[in-house]
């Protein structure tokens, strides 16, 4: 028998998120949007029976028009936020990728793609994603979401990692 936690709850935000690192020497690509003031590192929500390396797959190909593959897992995230004045409690697998083709895309310094997402469009309307290239000592200058990766990002490890982060009290 394999024990799963069963619960109800109120609270609705509570998801799974898979994000993928692409390094290009030591620059690191983040994003942002255009409802944002901060970066992140390029994910998505993991859909209910969708494995987080087919998550990423999917939405690198969707957003930015780039065929990814899985390095390694970097870090697994706990992370309890809040955002757009909501509480969520939120699992990440964060993996070091690589793209198998060079879309023209990744060779700029900055380039755009769009959220596809349903619900994310829907609360917000059309949403700009605005991808770019820094280097780890440019990362002090930026505000990157969870906070603890602005120090992650500068010492990548070389075995997978496990963070908690608790911005919420209960």
């Amino acid at each position: 028998m394999i024990a799963l936690t069963e619960f109800s709850t109120e609270i609705k935000n509570i998801g799974f998120r898979a994000g993928g690192l692409i390094m290009e020497g030591e620059k690191l690509l983040l994003h942002t949007s255009n409802i944002d003031d901060f970066y992140v590192i390029p994910g998505c929500g993991i859909q209910l029976y969708e494995t987080s390396d087919q998550a990423l797959k999917r939405e690198f190909r969707e957003e930015i028009g780039v065929d990814i593959t899985i390095e390694r897992l970097l870090w697994v995230l706990e992370n309890l936020f809040e955002y757009d004045n909501e509480r969520h409690h939120g699992m990440e697998l964060i993996y070091l990728v690589s793209p198998l083709n060079s879309a023209d895309k990744l060779k700029q310094d900055e380039f755009y793609g769009v959220e596809k997402e349903e619900s994310w469009v829907k609360k917000y309307g059309e949403i700009t994603l605005i991808f770019r290239w820094f280097l780890p000592s440019e990362l002090d200058d930026i505000v990157i979401k969870p906070d603890i990766l602005k120090e992650e990002l500068k010492n990548i490890p070389s075995t997978p990692k496990h963070i908690q982060i608790i911005e919420l009290d209960k």
